[in-house]
């Protein structure tokens, strides 16, 4: 997703100058992380959490994800009812407004 987006021009690397961007790898993220979020919106079908009872550090991985992938161009589709109902969940909790 970096390799997509006008932020991270020559800086499709982490902790390196210079570093074009390859187009062909951002398409390959987003076709990733689409398949990703149909994965886990499944299995948000069926439990309030990512893994387990709780809120945990899955939860809070799987919240950054989405918000970055947001931030580079990469929306939710809609068709991700539960994924959306989770993350709009995950983002009301108090410790989100942080």
């Amino acid at each position: 997703m970096s390799n997509s987006n006008p932020a991270f021009e020559n800086r499709s690397l982490p902790g390196t100058n210079d570093t074009p961007k390859i187009s062909e790898l951002a398409s390959r993220g987003t076709a990733r992380i689409n398949a990703f979020y149909k994965r886990l919106d499944a299995q948000l079908a069926n439990v309030e959490f990512v893994a387990g009872d709780t809120f945990s550090f899955a939860d809070i991985t799987a919240m950054c994800a989405i918000d970055f992938a947001e931030f580079v161009g990469v929306k939710l589709g809609e068709a991700l009812t539960n994924l959306a109902k989770w993350r709009e969940a995950a983002g009301s909790r108090p410790s989100a407004q942080a």
